[in-house]
C-alpha cells in the first residue's frame, strides 16, 4: 500500500534499503523477512524510514510490515499482468 502511495516498485524499494544501510537485500530476503524467518532489525527500520511508516514496536515488525508491502506486492504483480 505504502509502495503504491509512493509510485515505488519492490525493486525500487530494495535498492533504496541497499544504498540507506550497505545491507544485502533482495526479493528472496524481503521475502524471508515478511514471514518472519529473518529479523534484520537495520533492514526493517531502513524500510520504515523509506515508506515513512511508523514502527509498531508493540507487535512482531513482519506482522506490520506484512500488511504495508503484501499488499503491494500482490497489486504490483497484478499492475505488471496487465501491461
Amino acid at each position: 500500500m505504502k509502495l503504491l502511495q509512493r509510485g515505488m516498485k519492490q525493486t525500487e524499494l530494495i535498492q533504496a534499503v541497499q544504498s540507506d544501510t550497505g545491507l544485502f537485500l533482495d526479493d528472496s530476503y524481503l521475502y524471508k523477512i515478511l514471514r518472519g524467518e529473518r529479523k534484520p532489525e537495520k533492514i526493517i527500520q531502513s524500510i520504515c524510514k523509506i515508506l515513512e511508516i511508523e514502527q509498531n514496536t508493540e507487535n512482531e515488525p513482519q506482522m506490520w510490515l506484512q500488511t504495508h508491502l503484501r499488499k503491494q506486492t500482490k497489486k504490483e504483480r497484478e499492475k505488471q499482468n496487465d501491461q
